[in-house]
C-alpha cells in the first residue's frame, strides 16, 4: 500500500509540474500576443484601404510620354533562322485521336 501511495505521490507531482509549465508557456504567449496587439492601428488600417480603394494619399505621378525612336540599322538586327534539319510531321485530325472507334 505504500508503494502505491509513493508511485501515486510521483505521479501527482509529474502532472503538476507538467500543468506549471504548460500554464507559464501560455502567459508568455499571452504576454507576447497582447504587445502585438497594442500595434494595431485602426486609423493605419481605415488609410491603407483608403489609398488601395479611392486612391487618397497617393501621390501623382506625370505620365511617362514613350519618345520615338530611330528604327536599328539592318546591320544591327539579328538574323535567325530555323534549321533546314527541322521537319514537322502534321497528321489529319482523324487520326490523331487516341481512342478511335
Amino acid at each position: 500500500q505504500q508503494k502505491q501511495i509513493t508511485v501515486m505521490e510521483k505521479i501527482t507531482r509529474e502532472t503538476l509540474k507538467l500543468i506549471r509549465r504548460e500554464r507559464d508557456e501560455m502567459e508568455s504567449k499571452s504576454s507576447a500576443r497582447s504587445e502585438i496587439e497594442t500595434m494595431y492601428s485602426n486609423d493605419d488600417t481605415n488609410n491603407l484601404l483608403a489609398a488601395i480603394n479611392h486612391g487618397k494619399g497617393l501621390k501623382t505621378i506625370a505620365p511617362v510620354v514613350p519618345t520615338r525612336q530611330s528604327p536599328v540599322p539592318v546591320s544591327q538586327q539579328m538574323h535567325i533562322k530555323a534549321p533546314s534539319t527541322i521537319k514537322t510531321n502534321i497528321k489529319a485530325a482523324n487520326t490523331a485521336h487516341p481512342y478511335q472507334r
